[in-house]
């Protein structure tokens, strides 16, 4: 499921350092890399690496676990803060540094006006259809060109071994938070279940619609007992909720055939009374022509 939109974004940024040589043009490191492998020794650059991955897993593993704290203690607000200021530089600043770089690899001459417009429509329609609402395939890209201009600024601010090794070490941490009982993503997953509540988008990869989810009657399960990844408290809320709508449908079915039967009763009456009035007008009207 995930096949092609990784292969799609690999795609991206391999055409990208093939062509545009910025990103591949050392010109600084980021802060969390204090190790800048700039010595030809193999062994130095190995533990260099090692080091920078790590000092720079750490700082993705609080910032995780910060995460999780706020959405446990649900400072939504935050959230939506954080997520919305990150894509903001991802859509308009990393943007304009990309296509500005992709217009001097290829001397396209472009008139600022044209650039901010662009920019513009670009980013806006982007912080709609991540944030807020928007067709799924258009969300989709607007996530897949952010992982990539993320992945594109990985390869220039890192020392190459580092990126190397970093790939290796997200990739182990991503299997553990994922599939570990206590894994934070896996925590933050199922106390999204337990709270009924959609995951922001902006953090995950959507290859459905959220409200086709969110809105479903039915819960999944499986064969075997398993609720399909839904704790036993969210279980139990989810059956009193469809217990509450079969009982308000049966009142209603009841309330409409008390009404149907009031309405049954109502035209019996009517009619008896038109039947009535029908006989008396007979009856005047054949005494009076007796009388005449």
């Amino acid at each position: 499921m995930l096949f092609k939109p990784v292969t799609i974004c690999m795609l991206v940024v391999i055409a990208t350092i093939s062509s545009v040589t910025y990103y591949t043009e050392k010109t600084g490191y980021l802060i969390y890399t204090p190790f800048h492998e700039e010595t030809d020794d193999p062994g130095s650059k190995a533990w260099q690496s090692i080091a920078n991955a790590l000092i720079f897993m750490g700082f993705i593993v609080v910032m995780t676990m910060v995460l999780i704290a706020l959405y446990k203690y649900r400072c939504y607000r935050v959230i939506h803060g954080w997520l919305i200021l990150s894509s903001l530089l991802l859509l308009f600043l990393f943007s304009y540094i990309y296509l500005g770089e992709v217009l001097v690899a290829y001397n396209v001459p472009m008139d600022y006006f044209t650039v901010g417009f662009v920019m513009w429509n670009f980013g806006v329609v982007g912080m709609v259809c991540i944030h807020w609402k928007g067709p799924l395939k258009l969300q989709q890209a607007y996530l897949i060109v952010v992982s990539a201009l993320m992945a594109l600024i990985f390869i220039k601010f890192l020392p190459d071994w580092t990126t190397w090794v970093l790939l290796g070490v997200i990739s182990v941490w991503d299997l553990v938070a994922v599939l570990c009982p206590k894994g934070p993503l896996r925590v933050l997953v199922e106390t999204a279940q337990e709270r009924n509540e959609p995951l922001f988008p902006a953090l995950i990869y959507s290859s459905a619609m959220m409200w086709g989810v969110t809105m479903a009657d039915d819960v999944p399960r499986c064969d075997g007992g398993d609720a399909g990844g839904f704790s036993e408290r969210w279980e139990g809320e989810a059956e009193a909720r469809r217990g509450e709508r079969e009982r308000r449908r049966q009142e209603r079915l009841s309330s409409s055939g008390s009404s149907g039967q009031q309405a049954r009763n109502a035209v019996r009456v009517l009619n008896a009374t038109q039947v009535e009035a029908d006989s008396a007008a007979a009856y005047t009207c054949s005494s009076v022509f007796v009388h005449v």
